[in-house]
């Protein structure tokens, strides 16, 4: 039985899932034909501006309170730092890992059909399972590694039809496929960043630590496009309504993602928040007129099916026994797109 902080962290990070697939969506939208550092540079500026707002009744209505001491900075003694510094260091340390990995995701968005880069992410909970023990002291079983080489497993179904090549071709596909490249990438980024997320949550609240991120992702975001200046305002002109969007998309993603991982652990919240790839992918065929989203929604949904091995209370036994018929099953769809076209026999 959930209790109530855990259920309401839960429907916390079911929106987030939700709110984050149309995000994807947006930003898909928001980068064609138009610089990406300038996409993000305003969808941080319209963040920022949301959140302060939001701030100020935050803190006229006096929920603000003193920092709190979560220990010394990486866990190492010798920087035990007064609170302020720590959450300091930590958020820019944050942002600009974020920000770098926001223009390599937005750059995978431009390269590559939506349903086919957006499944990467499902890689950021096996990333996760190293830097959620490192930052956080969060280990999953052994159990859970039979999730991870699903994950892998679903992957390669991203680029099934390449089986008919030689049993490496995937692999190759993988790596020198630019948008699924950039967003292994990103998936890194992302599970070294989420444990952060959930610190500085802890040292202070979710509205906090949301408006203390957009602001300082806005300011770097203006250093950074300053090289590129003159696309600022095209892209605006270009894709104006859906940068917009994208910027009060990625506010709400941001406040709800805060709000849940205050309540559960980030690992549950992260792969619940990736089950919303389905969701992209199916956006990518209705509204992007993507080809071959069968096969991607089948790996999408291998690899969904692999974060929720890892996470999910299942023991040893159970765990080898759904992962065993997943993998079978999958390796056989694989192993189909081997086959020779049959030959057809003509008779007098």
């Amino acid at each position: 039985m959930v209790g109530g902080l855990a259920a309401i962290g839960l429907s916390l990070a079911a929106a987030t899932s939700l709110s984050n697939s149309f995000a994807d969506v947006a930003l898909k939208k928001a980068v064609h034909a138009v610089s990406v550092g300038a996409v993000y540079f305003w969808s941080r500026v319209v963040a920022a501006v949301g959140i302060t707002a939001v701030f100020a009744w935050w803190v006229l209505s006096g929920h603000v309170g003193a920092m709190r001491d979560v220990g010394p900075l990486f866990g190492m003694s010798f920087l035990h730092l007064p609170p302020l510094a720590t959450f300091l260091a930590y958020l820019l340390f944050e942002t600009a890992i974020l920000c770098g990995a926001a223009l390599l995701q937005g750059r995978a968005y431009q390269v590559a059909p939506i349903s086919l880069c957006v499944p990467f992410i499902s890689f950021t909970p096996v990333f996760l399972i190293l830097t959620g023990w490192v930052f956080l002291g969060e280990l999953p079983q052994l159990a859970k590694l039979v999730g991870v080489m699903i994950i892998v497993l679903g992957s390669l179904g991203m680029h099934r039809q390449l089986f008919a090549t030689s049993l490496l071709a995937p692999f190759r596909a993988i790596v020198k496929e630019k948008g699924s490249r950039y967003m292994l990438i990103v998936a890194f980024a992302l599970a070294v960043t989420n444990p952060i997320d959930k610190i500085l949550v802890l040292m202070t609240d979710p509205i906090t630590d949301a408006f203390a991120y957009s602001v300082t992702a806005a300011i770097m975001f203006a250093f950074m496009t300053f090289p590129e200046r003159k696309a600022i305002l095209p892209a605006m002109r270009a894709n104006g309504p859906w940068i917009v969007l994208l910027g009060v998309l990625q506010l709400v993603v941001l406040v709800l993602q805060f709000a849940s991982i205050q309540a559960i652990a980030v690992v549950i919240t992260i792969s619940i928040k990736r089950a919303g790839v389905i969701l992209s992918v199916i956006w990518g065929w209705l509204l992007f007129r993507e080809h071959g989203i069968r096969e991607k929604l089948i790996a999408a949904l291998v690899m969904l099916t692999g974060v929720l091995l890892i996470y999910l209370p299942i023991a040893l036994v159970p765990s080898l026994a759904v992962g065993g018929i997943v993998a079978v099953a999958f390796v056989a769809y694989l192993a189909a797109a081997r086959r020779p076209p049959a030959v057809r026999v003509e008779t007098a």
